[in-house]
């Protein structure tokens, strides 16, 4: 056993490595912001749902900028505040007196200074892209098949791209070769919008079946797709996850009243594998850590309405 005290000392070349490590430099900064934001809508709407509706709306949203504590270079300590218009025409009907009803949507979003949280290697900064674009075509849908079986789904392609994104953090590859002054930064203009798929749907078929005593056995299946998309914000190769599709399933047993209700289910059925993100590793340049969706997993659960 030791009582007494000590003084630490302090490693001043450790400190200063890891301050170049980081990027670290000393600055003074004295900023406010203040802002006022305005955002209109306007819809437009023709028949109704029974006979068929056509509509069209126009949003427009807003995000405030703020300041980012975890810039340690004095240059990227504010971003500017987010806007996006919106613009939506579609269609809604309902068939076969009401057991079916399908819908379409065509949607295009403009965003103004679109803050994108992106790793540098060391940190994570939010900064603002100059301009993006989401577009595309979106169906869903739900049919009474029989008085017990149910389907409900949805399709949607979409083209989601940077217009404007000059400053966007460079890749762990372009970092090693890059030999100029100041930061390494990528255009990324025209390319796709993080974690973006081109093509997304889903399908549900649900069963429900009488038992004795006023029971109800409630059973369904699901089926998600997603085409292939980025999960780096730099938009890495290494990153870039191929289309996949994962399967859910369950099954429950009801009570009259709907007093209780106990059931077994099972996410990823088929066990896909793939990653739900990727960033590079802090210091080590070059190297990447991925997160993996989670893989077949069975749960049980009850509840009791009271």
């Amino acid at each position: 056993m030791k009582f007494g005290t000590q003084t630490p000392e302090t490693n001043l070349t450790v400190l200063a490595v890891s301050k170049a490590a980081l990027g670290s430099v000393n600055f003074a900064a004295d900023l406010d912001r203040s802002e006022s934001n305005l955002s209109p809508s306007l819809a437009l709407q023709y028949g109704d749902a029974d006979r068929g509706m056509a509509y069209f709306k126009v949003t427009q949203g807003f995000k405030s900028g703020g300041f980012d504590v975890a810039d340690q270079s004095g240059l990227s300590l504010e971003y500017q505040g987010e806007e996006a218009t919106a613009y939506e025409l579609g269609w809604k009907t309902r068939l076969a007196d009401n057991r079916a009803e399908v819908n379409l949507a065509i949607f295009r979003t403009d965003f103004e200074d679109l803050q994108v949280s992106a790793f540098d290697g060391v940190r994570f900064l939010t900064t603002n892209a100059a301009a993006a674009r989401s577009q595309g075509v979106e169906v869903n849908g739900r049919w009474q098949i029989t008085p017990a079986l149910y389907f409900t789904g949805s399709a949607a392609y979409t083209d989601a791209t940077y217009q404007n994104y000059t400053g966007a953090v460079c890749t762990a590859e372009q970092k090693a070769a890059f030999t100029g002054p100041g930061s390494c930064l990528q255009d990324l203009s025209g390319r796709p919008l993080f974690a973006s798929s081109k093509w997304s749907s889903n399908v549900n078929l649900e069963h429900v079946a009488d038992l004795p005593n006023g029971l109800t056995l409630q059973s369904n299946l699901g089926v998600n797709y997603r085409s292939k998309h980025y999960l780096a914000t730099d938009l890495a190769e290494a990153s870039l996850q191929d289309g996949y599709a994962s399967v859910d399933a369950g099954v429950a047993v009801v009570s009259e009243s709907n007093r209780w209700r106990a059931g077994l289910l099972v996410k990823n059925l088929t066990d896909e594998r793939a990653m739900g993100y990727v960033m590079n590793v802090p210091i080590f340049s070059g190297a990447r850590v991925a997160s993996i969706i989670p893989p077949r997993t069975f749960g049980f659960s009850v509840t009791v309405n009271y």
